[in-house]
Protein backbone atom coordinates (compact mmCIF):
# COMPACT_ATOMS: atom_id res chain seq x y z
CA UNK A 1 0.00 0.00 0.00
CA UNK A 2 1.42 3.43 -0.48
CA UNK A 3 1.39 6.21 1.56
CA UNK A 4 3.36 9.66 1.69
CA UNK A 5 5.82 9.68 3.59
CA UNK A 6 8.04 12.59 5.06
CA UNK A 7 11.67 13.41 6.44
CA UNK A 8 14.07 16.06 8.09
CA UNK A 9 17.33 15.27 6.45
CA UNK A 10 20.47 17.97 7.14
CA UNK A 11 22.57 17.75 3.96
CA UNK A 12 25.77 19.31 2.61
CA UNK A 13 26.51 20.30 -0.86
CA UNK A 14 29.12 18.16 -3.12
CA UNK A 15 32.47 19.66 -4.23
CA UNK A 16 31.23 20.25 -7.56
CA UNK A 17 27.79 22.12 -6.63
CA UNK A 18 27.29 25.62 -7.47
CA UNK A 19 26.61 26.91 -4.06
CA UNK A 20 29.63 24.78 -2.21
CA UNK A 21 31.90 27.72 -1.96
CA UNK A 22 29.28 30.08 -0.08
CA UNK A 23 27.70 27.58 1.60
CA UNK A 24 28.06 24.37 3.95
CA UNK A 25 24.80 22.49 3.63
CA UNK A 26 21.30 22.77 5.87
CA UNK A 27 18.23 20.68 6.33
CA UNK A 28 15.24 20.31 4.58
CA UNK A 29 11.91 18.60 4.75
CA UNK A 30 10.55 16.12 1.99
CA UNK A 31 7.85 14.25 1.08
CA UNK A 32 7.68 11.01 -1.14
CA UNK A 33 4.44 8.60 -1.78
CA UNK A 34 6.15 4.74 -0.97
CA UNK A 35 5.34 1.85 0.23
CA UNK A 36 7.40 1.49 3.23
CA UNK A 37 10.37 3.66 5.33
CA UNK A 38 12.71 1.92 3.31
CA UNK A 39 11.69 2.46 -0.14
CA UNK A 40 11.13 6.13 0.57
CA UNK A 41 14.25 6.89 2.34
CA UNK A 42 16.17 5.37 -1.15
CA UNK A 43 14.09 8.00 -2.94
CA UNK A 44 15.39 10.93 -0.58
CA UNK A 45 18.72 10.06 -1.04
CA UNK A 46 18.60 9.51 -4.94
CA UNK A 47 16.80 12.82 -5.51
CA UNK A 48 19.37 14.46 -3.37
CA UNK A 49 22.22 13.48 -5.14
CA UNK A 50 20.83 13.91 -8.44
CA UNK A 51 20.78 17.96 -7.10
CA UNK A 52 24.65 16.89 -6.16
CA UNK A 53 23.50 17.25 -2.31
CA UNK A 54 24.60 14.70 0.26
CA UNK A 55 22.77 13.14 3.44
CA UNK A 56 24.47 13.23 6.51
CA UNK A 57 21.40 12.57 8.53
CA UNK A 58 18.27 11.18 8.30
CA UNK A 59 16.53 12.51 11.53
CA UNK A 60 12.99 10.36 10.52
CA UNK A 61 10.90 9.08 7.66
CA UNK A 62 7.53 8.22 8.48
CA UNK A 63 4.69 8.25 7.12
CA UNK A 64 2.81 12.00 7.34
CA UNK A 65 -0.56 12.06 9.20
CA UNK A 66 -3.47 13.48 7.96
CA UNK A 67 -4.49 15.57 11.33
CA UNK A 68 -0.74 17.14 11.04
CA UNK A 69 -0.59 20.82 12.51
CA UNK A 70 1.68 23.03 12.85
CA UNK A 71 2.71 26.26 14.74
CA UNK A 72 0.34 28.11 12.85
CA UNK A 73 -2.83 27.52 10.20
CA UNK A 74 -0.04 28.88 7.49
CA UNK A 75 2.33 26.15 8.46
CA UNK A 76 -0.55 23.39 8.48
CA UNK A 77 -1.62 24.69 4.81
CA UNK A 78 1.83 24.89 3.37
CA UNK A 79 3.06 21.23 4.57
CA UNK A 80 -0.42 20.10 3.73
CA UNK A 81 0.11 21.59 0.00
CA UNK A 82 3.37 19.75 -0.33
CA UNK A 83 1.37 16.44 0.71
CA UNK A 84 -1.50 16.69 -1.69
CA UNK A 85 1.49 17.25 -4.74
CA UNK A 86 3.55 14.08 -3.47
CA UNK A 87 0.08 12.40 -3.60
CA UNK A 88 -0.11 12.99 -7.33
CA UNK A 89 3.83 11.87 -8.79
CA UNK A 90 6.51 9.42 -7.63
CA UNK A 91 9.03 12.58 -7.53
CA UNK A 92 9.91 13.60 -4.10
CA UNK A 93 8.65 16.85 -3.12
CA UNK A 94 11.45 18.98 -1.39
CA UNK A 95 10.13 22.10 1.02
CA UNK A 96 12.59 25.24 0.90
CA UNK A 97 16.45 24.33 1.60
CA UNK A 98 17.69 25.83 4.58
CA UNK A 99 20.91 26.34 3.70
CA UNK A 100 24.21 27.82 6.76
CA UNK A 101 27.15 30.04 5.24
CA UNK A 102 30.14 28.93 5.52
CA UNK A 103 32.40 30.99 7.82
Amino acid sequence: MNRIFWTSIEYTYDSDHSSNEELFGGFVYAFVISTNDKEAQNKFIAALGQQKISAIEVHFITPYPDNMEWENQEQTKHYKTLFEKAEKTQDVIFDTFYAYEKS
